[in-house]
This record gives C-alpha cells, sequence and structure tokens, in this order.
C-alpha cells in the first residue's frame, strides 16, 4: 500500500526452513508478468538461493534493495545469506540461535577439524555458530561496551504460543528465565492431559 511505499521503496523477503516455498521469480516467469511484478510490486518474495535472480523483477538502483528481511537466519549455512545480505542497503535478520542449530554438514566440519593444521587462522566456532549468533553476539558486545549507540538487537520478552509449563522451562533453561508467559497462554487446551499433575 501507499504507507509501505512511503517509508520502504523495495523489500526483498527471503527464508531458508520452507522446502516447499514457490519462488516468486520462478511464478513471474511463468505467467510471463514479470514487469507487472516490478511496476507494481514493493516487496518480493524468494528462497535465499534465488534472491539474486529476484533482481531481474525490479527496477532497483545499483541492484539493490532498501531492505532485505531474512526469516529463520539462525539456521542458515552462511552461504546462504551472503548473497542476499550483499543485496540490501540494510538487513534484517530474524532468527533465534538458542533453538535449532545452523545446518551444516558433519562431514565438513570433521574434515576441518581433522585437518585444522594446514589453516592458519582456524576458529572453529566459525563451524559451531551461525552467521547469525556471530552477529548477534557481536552487536550485543559493541552495545555493551559503547561501541554503537543504538542496540541493533532485539529478544522477545513475552511467548503466546507454549503452554506455561513448557513456556517456564523454556524460559529458564535456555533464555535465563527473560521470557515470560502471556497472560492468556493459561487458557491454552492440554487435551492430552500432560500437565495435570
Amino acid at each position: 500500500g501507499i504507507k509501505i511505499k512511503k517509508f520502504w521503496r523495495t523489500v526483498l523477503v527471503m527464508t531458508i526452513a520452507i522446502p516447499q516455498f514457490v519462488s516468486l521469480l520462478y511464478v513471474a516467469k511463468l505467467f510471463d508478468s514479470a514487469g507487472i511484478i516490478g511496476k507494481y510490486t514493493t516487496i518480493v518474495g524468494s528462497t535465499c538461493a534465488q534472491a539474486e535472480k529476484s533482481v531481474e523483477l525490479m527496477d532497483l538502483p545499483k541492484d539493490r534493495y532498501d531492505y532485505v528481511i531474512i526469516d529463520e537466519a539462525a539456521r542458515a549455512n552462511p552461504l546462504d545469506i551472503m548473497i542476499p545480505m550483499m543485496m540490501g542497503t540494510k538487513v534484517i535478520l530474524i532468527g533465534d540461535h538458542k533453538q535449532l542449530p545452523h545446518y551444516i554438514e558433519s562431514k565438513y566440519v570433521d574434515k576441518f577439524k581433522s585437518e585444522k593444521e594446514q589453516y592458519s587462522e582456524y576458529d572453529e566456532k566459525l563451524l559451531t555458530k551461525s552467521l547469525f549468533q556471530i552477529i548477534y553476539e557481536n552487536l550485543e558486545t559493541a552495545y555493551r561496551d559503547g561501541r554503537i549507540k543504538f542496540k541493533r538487537t532485539i529478544q522477545i520478552d513475552e511467548q503466546h504460543r507454549m503452554h506455561p509449563t513448557i513456556g517456564s522451562f523454556i524460559s529458564r533453561e535456555f533464555y535465563d528465565g527473560t521470557i515470560q508467559n502471556g497472560e492468556r497462554t493459561v487458557n491454552n487446551k492440554n487435551d492430552y492431559h500432560v500437565f495435570d499433575g
């Protein structure tokens, strides 16, 4: 709508988590509608793998989007999100490195570990931490140390999906008790009577 155009000229939204995600580029080519999409759309959806091809849909200055939003960024392999990140003037990474880990094939991790003497600056955390986690932790440290003026990271502080028993456990074990249960979570149905005592 008009409000979106006022603030964001072009936005690329990507996901890695849904294999069935159909690339807008593919649909546009299928129906020969790339010109229409580029003319009337400010938001383009794509997978990370198809991000570079999405430029064909839009009339972009210097082949860059105003914003690139990457969902499930904590699970992404660094190579999967590097190209989309380079395509945005501003990048918003959405994810949670305290949930499922990023995907990197264990055979490669094992190979690098066994051959680490060959690499002058081998750093195992680059294999065991996601790019999202490295960026998140560096931004948190930079803000805490006063090297950046504005906080660049956000973590939810209230959950509304899980039963309070599960939500409290997750908060305590993974988030140092910082996530509270939303008021209505007590009404979440317990059809299986798991928490009946």
